[in-house]
């Protein structure tokens, strides 16, 4: 199946299912949490409240297989260069890695870069937080807005 194929089945999924309240989605499937959630240790992941039923699944299904997903997601864990707008590996797995993970790009562990980043913004969010970085009149912040661009490692 083509991307856009799939694309297709999902838009019309999502229109035939528009009218559906998630009240008559739970009222027709008494199962629906326990088939539509799972638990891994204390992360729950609950799908159910979401209107899909098997065939809107079974078209987001079509829809990642025809993007390739789990390819692109191995890759992603093998430290490829899926970034495609940075030319480079997409390192999120690094950020949530901890102490003694090893993460490779080109041979090469990351880790220790990651690890210096993130306390050199740490240090920065501490700063903020203490005073010991003030405003330009040198009074602490009492407000931050925070405008995410995304990116990578």
């Amino acid at each position: 199946m083509t991307i856009g194929n799939a694309w297709d089945l999902v838009h019309a999924e999502a229109a035939r299912l528009r009218g559906t309240h998630l009240r008559d989605l739970f009222a027709g499937d008494p199962d629906r949490f326990a088939r539509l959630s799972l638990k891994l240790d204390d992360l729950l992941v609950d799908v159910s409240k979401e209107k899909l039923d098997e065939q809107a699944l079974v078209a987001l299904h079509a829809l990642a297989r025809a993007v390739s997903l789990e390819e692109v997601r191995e890759a992603m864990f093998a430290g490829a260069p899926v970034n495609l707008t940075e030319r480079r590996a997409a390192l999120h797995m690094a950020l949530r890695g901890g102490a003694g993970a090893r993460v490779e790009v080109d041979g090469e562990d990351v880790m220790s870069a990651v690890n210096e980043t993130l306390a050199r913004f740490l240090g920065f969010a501490e700063d903020v937080r203490t005073g010991r970085y003030a405003t330009v009149s040198g009074e602490p912040f009492t407000d931050v807005l925070h405008i995410g661009i995304g990116g990578s490692v």
